[in-house]
């Protein structure tokens, strides 16, 4: 809920609200849990903890990861909410963001179960408000924002030029303030290789590549950084990782 500016009549000094600010902020986050409505799979037994931004409940079944992607696909659906379904050689990663929460879903096949982490994360995020104590004055100039060097903007987005090898937009999710996204592509790993070079070098960024030093079914990485923005001096960097799964390669890429 947006709170309306108090504007204090009195000569008094203000006092700093960025403290108490930030205690109701924590507040919220404190309190944030799972939907009702996301249940876990029948006969998973969640055990559930709390970070500063986000509640985690993590349990194992003996279902295949696919009959688990079924089951949220199914609750989601009910719900009239969309979601992003991630395919790597380990299982799934579903990404959907729902009114109450952004939620991150991990499905792994092990030997004999598949574990299951459902993530409920905070959209208010990290609040900060800065006030400096200030006289009750109209003719107060504001106080000026800085930026540390090299700071990643908060506005940060998936680039719509940042496609699959196909041309198809990816499925990305957001972790840990950096946006990632996994596929299998067919294409040999020569091609992948010169498709993303190609992409980024177009694009302005410096590509480095880090070749397999061992077998060829070790993985390989492309890394491409942004010149820093002229006015931020902020730069943008995208990793690429090529590795064989089966007969295709698993593409992760991950942005910050």
């Amino acid at each position: 809920m947006a709170i309306k500016p108090h504007r204090v009549t009195h000569p008094m000094k203000r006092l700093p609200i960025s403290a108490l600010f930030l205690a109701c902020a924590a507040g919220q986050l404190a309190a944030q849990v799972m939907p009702p409505w996301l249940t876990p799979y029948p006969g998973g037994t969640p055990e559930s903890k709390r970070t500063e931004r986000a509640v985690e409940s993590s349990y194992s079944v003996g279902a295949l990861p696919k009959d688990v992607v079924a089951h949220f696909q199914k609750i989601f659906d009910a719900q009239g909410i969309p979601i992003d379904s991630i395919g790597a050689p380990e299982g799934f990663y579903l990404h959907a963001e729902p009114a109450e929460c952004n939620v991150d879903i991990s499905i792994v096949r092990g030997d004999k179960t598949t574990a299951v982490k459902v993530v409920c994360a905070s959209k208010a995020g990290v609040v900060q408000v800065i006030m400096q104590q200030t006289e009750d004055r109209s003719d107060q100039e504001p106080a000026k924002k800085t930026d540390k060097p090299g700071a990643k903007p908060a506005g940060l987005a998936w680039p719509d030029w940042l496609v699959r090898v196909d041309g198809g937009k990816p499925a990305v999710r957001k972790l840990d303030g950096q946006w990632k996204s996994t596929f299998t592509a067919p294409a040999p790993r020569h091609d992948i290789e010169v498709f993303y070079m190609d992409l980024l070098n177009g694009h302005g960024f410096q590509v480095s590549e880090n070749l397999p030093s061992g077998p060829e079914d070790s993985g390989n990485w492309l890394e491409g950084t942004s010149d820093p923005d002229p006015k931020t001096k902020r730069s943008i960097d995208i990793q690429i990782r090529i590795k064989p799964a089966g007969s295709a390669f698993s593409v992760e890429i991950t942005m910050q």
